[in-house]
């Protein structure tokens, strides 16, 4: 019983750490381009501005 189960949750923790791996790698990615090009997340907010 303990030797089917243990692969199993192996394969759970593998998938998890996979997935926060995944998530902070997308973050940290965002976050550095949102500080080294800040104009291009603030386009939207000129075109807000011009159209007014």
């Amino acid at each position: 019983m303990l030797t089917t189960i243990t692969p199993s949750l192996d394969k759970i923790d593998q998938y998890y750490h996979l997935v926060t791996l995944y998530n902070a790698t997308l973050s940290i990615l965002y976050h550095h381009i949102k500080a080294t090009s800040p104009i291009m997340f603030q386009r939207d907010d000129h075109h807000k501005f011009s159209d007014t």
